[in-house]
């Protein structure tokens, strides 16, 4: 039988009161949404845990270290033989080596110094930063090393080089006044560094 009511067209009993009757749609969509939110929990309360865990033990190895500090042996010392030679060859190792270092250090010369290289490429003028820097890019793209000295005035000058001889000075004079991207720089000359 059908349990249903003819004469007032309702059925005759009521249904379950736990039974849902909401789309599926909607009751999929909830239940995805309440597991994620799950799982953002745990997350959360997993990550809470560790915290207190690490809080803990941080609390704990303080109040060891200042308790034995305060209560424990005076002539005891608190760290052992051992691991006071190791930190002590350890703290040597480091020092020297930071000492061979400097000496090695002291010991070479500056690699573009006067005395080895003491010829230069001025350019001609006075340049603000904009203006030098892109004639420095010009040469640098070129492949020469470029210098680029600040006078009193907050102007720059520009120079190419440093050269160990004269002559290969002269020689790389003369491909930038030939060479298209360079020849409309101001007059170059070479000048010899003080």
């Amino acid at each position: 039988m059908q349990n249903f009511d003819f004469f007032t067209g309702t059925p005759s009993r009521s249904h379950n009161s736990s039974y849902d009757n909401r789309e599926v749609d909607l009751l999929l969509r909830d239940n995805s949404t309440n597991f994620l939110h799950d799982k953002d929990k745990q997350k959360k309360k997993a990550a809470f845990m560790a915290f207190v865990l690490c809080t803990v033990a941080i609390i704990s190895f303080t109040s060891g270290l200042v308790v034995g500090l305060k209560y424990g042996d005076k002539d005891k010392p608190i760290i052992d033989e051992t691991t006071q030679r190791g930190i002590n060859n350890l703290k040597a190792k480091v020092f020297d080596s930071d000492k061979e270092l400097n000496k090695q250090s002291a010991g070479t010369k500056n690699s573009l110094s006067i005395d080895d290289y003491p010829f230069a490429i001025r350019v001609s003028g006075e340049f603000d930063i904009k203006n030098s820097q892109s004639i420095a890019e010009v040469l640098s793209t070129k492949g020469h090393t470029v210098i680029l000295a600040k006078t009193d005035s907050s102007k720059y000058k520009v120079f190419v080089g440093p050269y160990k001889t004269h002559d290969e000075a002269l020689k790389i004079l003369k491909t930038l006044d030939t060479n298209e991207d360079t020849k409309h720089l101001a007059k170059m000359n070479i000048i010899k560094r003080s």
